[in-house]
């Protein structure tokens, strides 16, 4: 039996340690593979630690595989990272996906009908009216106190956007929910062993309380940033203020933008931030115009089989063979034509991989030097 899980690891935690071994006390006798994004995440900012450190964490963990998310889809909205994952993972064909959520999927399942329902006249009269999309869509739907809830929590949104993503690739698989302990997605504050990932960045000092030893000890070694993306997407947009090509762009976003981009960054991100777009919303086509994730390109790679192996116990050598596709193990071999399909892919993944590593000081073309962790 093969459960999936879906992650970031930003950093990895002792709430996604609970997951881990929540699905190993359901189903004893599973392999677990995670796909996790690679070196830049969906808030639109620079994972914390590198996808290699982050990697080695989930091994040693307990998961049996971990397959890399790439930044094409790692860095965008929650609609666009479901289908980039749930597309790489229909070539395992796991037989179960696990997620933390706040609800149950009966829940879960009767918002997303009511959803594909969607009065599509009040929807857009919403938006129209500058709100933003996730709120347009709650005024267009029929939901009950209970329903609205649910449908505003972070990792119930998405939850729900892996199980719509499923049913639209025909990935028939076990839907495994599990229950958050302690803190929510973004709670500013700690329960007993347990704080959420945003607490922990932003309280690095006191996070060996909230995290297993062996991640603590990934986290000692964090690089401070060599300098500001923000300041490289400035100079992008004095050389090319066009916005339009990203998925997160609505009509006049770069008149907004370049109203506000002599401030630094907090006060720009502040005075762009409103009830129609988000922070990370901002921060998301700030890092999509530096690293070029156009939306064309997004959508031209998505679904395509991309299983490159970041970490693998020896239990996960017996996943990547069961797999439908060829795994690119590492990028020694990328240059084989039977992964002429991902090669644009694997471009854009070296790139943004260089990148991360210059803004962290460190060690340049790790994605061809290095093989996965063992």
């Amino acid at each position: 039996m093969l459960i999936a899980i879906i992650a970031e690891y930003n950093p990895f935690h002792n709430g996604h340690l609970y997951q881990i071994n929540e699905i190993k006390n359901k189903y004893p006798e599973a392999k677990i593979a995670v796909i996790m994004s690679s070196s830049f995440v969906q808030r639109g900012e620079a994972a914390i630690l590198d996808k290699f450190s982050r990697a080695r964490c989930a091994i040693k963990s307990g998961v049996d595989l971990v397959i890399e998310l790439p930044v094409l889809f790692s860095t965008q909205n929650a609609e666009v990272f479901a289908k980039g994952a749930v597309g790489i993972l229909k070539y395992l064909n796991p037989d179960g996906l696990a997620f933390g959520c706040e609800s149950d999927i009966e829940l879960l399942t009767k918002i997303i009908s009511k959803v594909d329902k969607i009065d599509e006249n009040i929807l857009k009269d919403s938006l129209n009216s500058g709100e933003s999309y996730m709120k347009a869509v709650e005024c267009a739907c029929d939901f009950n106190d209970e329903e609205r809830s649910a449908f505003k929590k972070s990792n119930n949104i998405l939850s729900m956007e892996y199980i719509k993503a499923c049913r639209k690739c025909g990935l028939e698989t076990k839907f495994i929910p599990i229950k958050r302990v302690g803190t929510e997605y973004n709670d500013d504050f700690s329960v007993g062993e347990f704080a959420s990932a945003s607490y922990i960045r932003d309280h690095i000092d006191s996070g060996f309380k909230f995290m297993p030893e062996f991640s603590w000890n990934e986290l000692k070694l964090l690089r401070e940033d060599k300098f500001s993306i923000y300041d490289i997407f400035r100079f992008k947009m004095v050389e090319d203020p066009s916005l339009s090509s990203y998925l997160d762009y609505e009509d006049g976003m770069e008149n907004l933008v370049l109203k506000n981009i002599y401030k630094d960054y907090e006060d720009f991100i502040e005075s762009c931030t409103s009830k129609r777009y988000s922070r990370s919303r901002i921060k998301r086509i700030i890092l999509s115009k530096v690293l070029g994730l156009e939306g064309d390109l997004i959508r031209r790679n998505m679904g395509k089989p991309y299983l490159r192996v970041l970490a693998a116990s020896e239990s996960g050598f017996e996943i990547i063979k069961n797999s439908k596709a060829d795994v690119l193990v590492n990028f020694k071999n990328i240059r084989d034509e039977r992964f002429d399909s991902i090669r644009e892919i694997s471009d854009v993944e070296v790139k943004a991989t260089n990148f991360y590593e210059i803004l962290k000081g460190g060690k340049l073309n790790r994605d061809f030097t290095e093989n996965f962790i063992k």
